[in-house]
């Protein structure tokens, strides 16, 4: 065995690649970092390639390897749209062909975020998590959809319930329906989720929250970082962004509609008295809000203003 294998104790061992800081293991904290030369390299490998133009399939596939372990380190949930650029053009592109203007964004997206992320926390104590519940709903108005949003966030930390409601502008609610007049309701329950995340920024910091959600389609997107609707995409993408960057760790759990308290907010109504928690106080949240959480004015590989991008 060789003596770079026979290292000895240290706080922050180096194993394959990364970096375990251990430093404030008796506060319960351990942080989780990539290498300063892993990701030197893999940024000089970016560049490269976007000035080039081109790439060889070879290369791109070595170089999603190389990602997919590097983003691990953030639990592997941002960059889900442009890991899905990446792994077509790796399938499909043939030696020198130049490069599509998906697959330059892609690059550029993991050299931002490898250059912005922040090591990963894993705590041995958790305060008590916020309880936080979403709804979205759809009604047909003439030959229009009439789309309004609804969210609820119980502190158990001081006993505040905070909540918003709010209809829509057709903005977003035309862009997702698009020509075909396609449904919009998943979209519509995923919003309030980053939206809240947004305007709520401060309660997920640093903490674990549960997350209600009324419906199955937006709840396993968030699930898994990833939905093959670009429009959901866009949301979720948002809200991994904001959990990387804030430490915060988010639990998904469906509700039905009789037990979500954010059901009467997404109706124009305020939510239910609750015994445990103190008088409901109302987020007012704007039209350019939700336009903006609802990233129709972005490209996916863009982030909303004062965010980081994914």
């Amino acid at each position: 065995m060789g003596t770079q294998t026979l290292m000895g104790f240290s706080s922050t061992p180096e194993p394959l690649g990364a970096i375990v800081d251990l430093q404030d293991a008796r506060k319960g904290v351990c942080r989780i970092t990539n290498k300063p030369k892993r990701i030197e390299e893999l940024c000089r490998t970016i560049e490269e390639i976007v000035d080039t133009n081109a790439c060889d399939r070879d290369r791109l596939r070595s170089l999603r390897g190389r990602l997919i372990f590097t983003r691990a380190q953030t639990f592997g949930k941002v960059g889900g749209i442009a890991m899905r650029a990446l792994n077509r053009a790796a399938e499909q592109t043939s030696h020198g062909k130049e490069l599509d203007a998906e697959v330059v964004e892609a690059l550029w997206v993991f050299r931002s975020f490898l250059q912005d992320a922040p090591p990963r926390e894993i705590r041995c104590q958790h305060l008590q998590p916020p309880l936080f519940f979403t709804d979205g709903s759809c009604e047909p108005q003439g030959g229009d959809i009439c789309a309004a949003i609804g969210a609820v966030l119980l502190d158990p930390l001081d006993g505040a319930m905070l909540w918003f409601g709010a209809e829509l502008p057709h903005k977003p609610v035309r862009t997702w329906a698009g020509e075909k007049g396609t449904q919009v309701i998943s979209q519509a329950e995923l919003l309030p989720v980053a939206l809240a995340r947004c305007v709520w920024r401060d309660r997920f910091r640093g903490r674990s929250a549960i997350v209600f959600i009324d419906n199955e389609s937006s709840r396993a997107g968030l699930v898994r970082a990833y939905s093959p609707h670009e429009h959901n995409a866009r949301m979720v993408s948002l809200v991994t962004t904001l959990d990387i960057l804030d430490g915060a760790l988010s639990w998904y759990e469906r509700v039905p509609s009789a037990s979500n308290p954010a059901d009467p907010p997404s109706r124009g109504k305020p939510p239910p008295d609750l015994v445990s928690c103190g008088p409901a106080v109302r987020t007012e949240v704007t039209d350019a809000d939700c336009v903006l959480a609802a990233r129709v004015d972005q490209s996916w590989g863009e982030a909303p203003a004062g965010q980081t991008t994914t």
